[in-house]
């Protein structure tokens, strides 16, 4: 169950980056220039990719971002297809969702944010978000969750060995003489088809070097991203979250965990194409078995308005100023998730309302863990000042934690194991699917 649950969680972390795109059947007297792609038989029109194209531009520009409108308009739709085709393929192996399934989905999502459905129906109309099209992103999401249980899961196996090497690997990293670490980690993918020729090979390569020289000369790592990674992640500034040891390919891990935070990687061949990597944060999870006794574990959310480590006080007490304003609204009635999802400037958590999750001491930075530590749930804090600028947090639930055994360090490991498989396969899964189909771009 704890398998099924972590990889679900990933499912719709993923699936949620894109918004959905509504389809409908060829027919006759639909105008060719209103169509943007047609997709085995079905179409995307062009008033849907402008629907979520606005709302990518606008989510950019909150964050003062400026994107190639052009650039971002195809990664939308290259977005779009694969839904269609997820849709076209899940109903091909007997998957049938029910209204019921879609309906149950959304009054999970309204209670995680405290609301009722249609106090949640205006939130995402504040965000530029039509309804049908939400409910088509929930569509898509409960197909990927059966496609992974129907067809990926199946063939997922991991063997005794490869769970001892990753106990050894996380025990004897001299990285880790303090705990784990944990990466929250940037990707640009440049995609190379299976078949291409040396010099299209060459093309990418010399694309992605360019694109590599361009971030270390100070280019936005999230516009690039927006622009040109062929990874859902482009769509989130190329944000793909956290990650431990034994949670990527072998050839990737060796390299990220190398990396210091900021840090632009060389392109990195692998069968997928090349990719770019930057290490956005790091922090220290606790070892496995390393505490005696209790220890207490916060699950907190923030919202964080960034200021630069380097900012004068003026522009350092303007954006302070701006955070209070955000605390007096909450304070006044309004939902810590929406304003969270609404101005939080960290990729990793906005639109989970600023939902950190569960941590232990050691994992945040001191400045936020002092205030975290005291806070009673449901309080939220003044504004904090870290390295990545001011914060208001609000811990929602406080609880003690038993060391965790050799067995159960084990079983965590194995889960880890498995979610990375499940995570590749399904990723190749979905490259096999595009290959194979027809798609007419307009």
């Amino acid at each position: 169950m704890l398998i099924e649950k972590r990889w679900v969680r990933w499912v719709i972390m993923v699936s949620m980056i894109l918004l959905s795109t509504l389809t409908k059947p060829v027919e006759a007297g639909v105008p060719l220039d209103g169509i943007a792609a047609v997709v085995e038989g079905e179409i995307i029109l062009e008033s849907e990719i402008a629907d979520q194209l606005r709302a990518q531009v606008m989510k950019f520009s909150r964050a003062g971002e400026q994107v190639d409108v052009a650039l971002l308009r195809r990664r939308v739709l290259d977005g779009a297809v694969m839904r269609v085709l997820r849709a076209q393929k899940a109903k091909q192996l007997g998957i049938n969702l029910k209204d019921a399934d879609v309906d149950g989905a959304v009054q999970r999502m309204a209670q995680h944010n405290n609301v009722s459905v249609e106090q949640f129906k205006m939130m995402l109309a504040r965000e530029g978000v039509g309804f049908d099209s939400y409910l088509s992103s929930i569509r898509d999401q409960l197909y990927v969750q059966q496609i992974i249980r129907q067809v990926i899961l199946p063939s997922v196996r991991v063997s005794d060995e490869e769970v001892q090497d990753l106990y050894k690997a996380t025990r004897q990293d001299p990285e880790k003489i303090g705990g784990e670490p944990e990466l929250r980690i940037k990707q640009i993918l440049l995609s190379v088809p299976e078949n291409a020729l040396i010099h299209r090979v060459r093309e990418i390569s010399d694309k992605a070097k360019s694109l590599v020289s361009q971030l270390r000369g100070g280019a936005s790592f999230a516009r690039l991203a927006s622009e040109h990674s062929d990874d859902p992640s482009g769509l989130n500034g190329g944000d793909m979250g956290w990650f431990k040891r034994g949670e990527l390919q072998a050839q990737i891990e060796d390299l990220v965990f190398k990396l210091e935070d900021g840090a632009i990687s060389e392109p990195v061949r692998t069968t997928q194409g090349f990719h770019i990597f930057m290490v956005a944060e790091r922090r220290v999870q606790q070892h496995f078995g390393q505490s005696e006794g209790d220890h207490v574990k916060v699950y907190a959310r923030h919202i964080l308005l960034k200021v630069a480590p380097n900012s004068d006080a003026q522009t350092s007490a303007q954006v302070r100023n701006q955070l209070e304003k955000l605390r007096r609204e909450i304070e006044a009635g309004a939902s810590f998730a929406e304003v969270a999802k609404r101005y939080s400037q960290d990729d990793g958590s906005a639109q989970k309302g600023g939902d950190l999750g569960g941590f232990g001491r050691g994992v945040m930075v001191p400045s936020f863990e002092d205030v975290a530590f005291f806070l009673k749930p449901g309080v939220v804090s003044e504004p904090v000042r870290s390295p990545f600028g001011w914060h208001l947090i609000e811990v929602t639930k406080r609880e003690e934690q038993k060391a965790d055994t050799m067995d159960e360090a084990k079983k965590e490991l194995t889960v880890r194991l498995r979610e990375a498989k499940i995570k590749a396969r399904y990723t190749q899964w979905l490259r096999d699917l595009r290959l194979s189909s027809f798609v007419d771009y307009r």
